[in-house]
């Protein structure tokens, strides 16, 4: 950068630095230290370390797209604040936390700002608990593999849910129903659904469209313990269709 001082030409050196919250440090370190702890899946590998890494697999990710996509970030649905809490925790052990400037309204909550500043060590915890209980097998399957499986089957909500699949909506993007996705992420294959009505709960809404998370939203819905739960209208749904 340059600034004249009395006719002469000064020349000012510019530092530019990176601040991260914990979560983007979290999150780096783990794309190195995940990566390394599934290569030693395959030398520890147990069938209790196998099962607990596909009930991690299942639990996890009902929270992910149970809590932190239909409930918190869509308001599909409302719930007790402890039910609440339990399931956005179970997202954090699934090593997904955002950036704050994404849920501000979420931060106004202690236990959200709680959850924010203190990410990194529930997963350190985690880890820790992991291995105590069951070695190396135990933090490889349950932490390593279970964790990168879940990330992605995530992401390929948002790539191969944009590529290949279907439409029955008309939505301003290129958004697609995917039924494989669907069923490998608890319903959230339904894309073009979900991007023609967002607000929904239901993003399997053809009885044949398997949604695992919705099922259970309903029947949290049936014991008292979901409300508000919505929906698209038949109105909605005409004023939207291809056809």
């Amino acid at each position: 950068m340059l600034s004249k001082r009395g006719g002469s030409v000064a020349h000012k050196k510019l530092t530019f630095v990176a601040v991260h919250d914990a979560p983007d440090q979290v999150e780096s370190f783990s794309r190195i230290t995940f990566s390394e702890v599934v290569l030693w899946a395959p030398f520890h590998f147990s069938w209790a370390a196998f099962r607990l890494f596909f009930w991690l697999v299942i639990i996890n990710g009902i929270c992910i797209t149970l809590s932190y996509h239909r409930n918190l970030s869509h308001r599909s649905f409302d719930l007790p604040k402890w039910l609440e809490y339990l399931f956005a925790y179970g997202g954090v052990l699934a090593f997904q936390c955002g950036g704050y400037e994404n849920v501000s309204d979420l931060l106004r909550q202690p236990f959200y700002r709680f959850l924010q500043r203190s990410f990194g060590l529930h997963q350190i915890a985690f880890g820790l608990l992991l291995y105590f209980c069951g070695g190396m097998p135990f933090l490889a399957w349950g932490l390593g593999v279970a964790t990168v499986v879940r990330s992605h089957t995530t992401f390929l909500v948002n790539s191969v849910c944009h590529i290949w699949g279907t439409r029955a909506w008309n939505t301003p993007d290129f958004s697609k129903n995917n039924w494989w996705v669907a069923i490998i992420t608890f319903g959230e294959g339904w894309h073009n659904n979900h991007h023609a009505f967002e607000f929904s709960a239901r993003h399997g809404l053809e009885w044949w469209q398997l949604d695992v998370t919705w099922y259970l939203i309903r029947f949290l819905k049936a014991i008292g313990l979901a409300t508000n739960v919505k929906l698209p209208t038949e109105a909605q749904k005409k004023r939207m269709a291809r056809n």
